[in-house]
């Protein structure tokens, strides 16, 4: 957005998407990308299949300014109380 290439990032992200429409990481960087375009209902849809995907990487969501947009959601919180609870299910905290 910051380039004023709107229509190309989300030409990137459909292309992105169809190539890897499960990744973690290319779900959490279409995330990014939605957040900074301002589509916060889409990014954090998205953000919530990227952890359900597998994405393990909770510094990454509590630090990635690319996310400042979502985290005054309700959703944002209950995803980080997502992830806590997987890593306790895993045995990691």
């Amino acid at each position: 957005e910051a380039l004023g290439e709107r229509a190309r990032a989300f030409e990137w992200i459909r292309l992105a998407r169809s190539m890897e429409p499960d990744d973690p990481m290319v779900l959490y960087n279409v995330a990014c990308v939605l957040s900074l375009l301002g589509n916060r209902e889409e990014a954090i849809k998205v953000l919530e299949q990227a952890v359900r995907a597998g994405l393990v990487q909770k510094g990454w969501i509590l630090h990635d300014s690319n996310l400042d947009r979502l985290r005054s959601l309700p959703r944002f919180q209950s995803l980080l109380e997502e992830i806590e609870r997987l890593e306790v299910a895993r045995g990691e905290a």
